[in-house]
């Protein structure tokens, strides 16, 4: 699946801390960890989150949970949290300054949840505060993202376009196609 492809490419950026550091002095900050040292909490049990661990644990990731949104034990002590669930409205505002306050120092988000399950005034003032460490993100509660928002400077983002190939887009048109053909009965 092309999302947990992207996930897979956003954790690997994340143990590299590729996008922290923004000055040459940086580098006695952060170290990068490797894959199969990071601790990884996949928060979404749905067929991206799933996925995405099988992608990771056969890229060399050894200790992956995968959990749901009611059950955020997971994330505090992991290296890299992985945000991959739905807007429901139990998730809204899931991922908050209360809930990144819990997690690990020195912790990374990686995020291809919908809009709204994290708040964006949060994480970049936790960001701001070096807690999380780092982010990477796709969704975000705004579309498109405003151009004075804070994340273009402390986070790497990502257009919403982790679902995004060529593939993608004729499988898409091919469903649609085929629901239509079925509304109308032929």
């Amino acid at each position: 699946d092309i999302v947990a492809e992207w996930v897979l490419t956003a954790t690997l950026m994340a143990c590299k801390r590729l996008g922290h550091y923004k000055k040459w002095s940086d580098r006695f900050g952060q170290k990068p960890i490797l894959l199969k040292d990071a601790v990884i909490a996949i928060v979404g049990r749905g067929a991206i989150g799933t996925e995405s661990m099988r992608l990771l644990k056969s890229a060399g990731a050894r200790d992956v949970t995968v959990t749901g949104a009611s059950a955020l034990a997971p994330t505090r002590r992991a290296d890299i949290v992985v945000v991959a669930t739905s807007r429901r409205a139990e998730t809204v505002g899931l991922i908050n300054a209360t809930e990144m306050a819990l997690w690990k120092t020195g912790s990374w988000l990686v995020s291809i949840s919908h809009g709204g399950v994290i708040n964006d005034h949060d994480l970049s003032d936790g960001l701001a505060k070096g807690l999380p460490a780092g982010a990477i993100v796709d969704c975000f509660e705004t579309e498109p993202l405003p151009d004075n928002s804070e994340l273009w400077s402390l986070a790497i983002l990502s257009p919403h376009l982790a679902w995004y190939s060529p593939e993608s887009t004729n499988r898409r048109v091919e469903t649609f196609r085929a629901r239509l053909k079925e509304w109308q009965g032929v």
